[in-house]
């Protein structure tokens, strides 16, 4: 699954996350991969403010893990009337396909709610309570899924998302206890590292 959630810049942010995603379902599809919208949250003048799609095919983890991380255009954009440059940043998150034996999930853990959907498809999404609303308690991770008509469909989509994003935080922590026991092992002369951040 990859995310793409505008980040600073208000509008321009949007149409650079918009951007981002234009890229991405370009290079899945020059790839083979099949691409489909999972849930969408347009911006006000074009673009996202928020994208999940979830991508299938070969090495689709491998060949797009380095994309997560925050992304920054400088640029006059559409929105300026005076052409002044801009800074706007979009934050990319790639989640790994897993299936119930990567991670487990206590259903005590969740607490799941209903709405109404709303938008295309019938009388059915506005009237019946078709959309779920999923809270993970212990990491306050929350999915909102309305994407299919029915809620049984939606809930599997909410647990397939909750999935991937604790196998990715499951993934970081690996790679920093990793990291962390390299920098230890070293030979003992307590060299300090310093990390520079840039958005």
């Amino acid at each position: 699954m990859l995310e793409i959630r505008a980040g600073t810049g208000g509008s321009e942010a949007n149409i650079f996350a918009g951007d981002i995603y234009d890229v991405y379902v370009k290079f899945c599809k020059a790839e083979g991969w099949r691409v489909a919208v999972l849930e969408e949250s347009p911006g006000d003048d074009g673009g996202f403010k928020n994208v999940v799609l979830e991508v299938q095919g070969d090495s689709v983890y491998s060949k797009m893990k380095y994309e997560a991380g925050v992304h920054r255009v400088q640029r006059v954009p559409a929105t300026e009337t005076q052409g002044r440059v801009h800074t706007s940043t979009a934050t990319v998150a790639v989640m790994p396909e897993c299936d119930e034996l990567d991670v487990q999930i206590d259903p005590k853990d969740l607490d799941i709610s209903t709405m109404r959907s709303g938008g295309a498809g019938g009388q059915n999404v506005n009237k019946v309570e078709t959309g779920v609303d999923m809270t993970h308690k212990p990491t306050g991770i929350r999915i909102k899924c309305t994407q299919e008509r029915s809620q049984l469909k939606n809930k599997e989509l909410a647990m397939t998302m909750l999935r991937g994003k604790l196998f990715e935080m499951e993934i970081e922590k690996r790679e920093a206890e990793e990291r962390e026991r390299r920098g230890r092992g070293g030979g003992g002369e307590g060299g300090e590292k310093r990390g520079v951040v840039c958005v």
